[in-house]
């Protein structure tokens, strides 16, 4: 059991980069999960919902309240997404049932769509 004397002290600093980090990998979720629902939305039209719909919202709200709380994360939005981009991708794969093909290889939305409340990928001609 570890007791108090055996505790070392934290500074002010670590305890503002350690949230920083956990508030990075909360967006680095959020993020992937947004792109994921964009992605079937954008490859998958027909079967577009409010249930989809309701996941971008919340997604979306999610990483706005985060940017909030830590202004220095919003220069991280597109970078995250890009790192998520294969995890997001296996996702959408698993939740759709399109195949590995269906999807672009690297993320095709930018960092103002991830973050415009009104984007909602359509195809094209739709």
């Amino acid at each position: 059991m570890t007791t108090s004397a055996s505790l070392e002290p934290v500074c002010a600093q670590d305890l503002v980069r350690l949230m920083e980090q956990l508030g990075r990998r909360t967006l680095a979720a959020a993020v992937r999960l947004l792109t994921a629902n964009l992605l079937m939305c954008e490859y998958q039209p027909w079967q577009r919902g409010p249930a989809w719909i309701s996941a971008i919202v919340a997604h979306r709200n999610d990483i706005e309240s985060l940017i909030g709380e830590f202004p220095v994360l919003a220069q991280e939005v597109l970078p995250l997404a890009q790192s998520e981009y294969q995890r997001a991708m296996r996702q959408a794969r698993a939740e759709t049932g399109l195949a590995p093909g269906a999807f672009p290889p690297t993320l095709p939305f930018t960092a103002a769509q991830l973050l415009d409340h009104d984007f909602i990928p359509l195809l094209s001609g739709e």
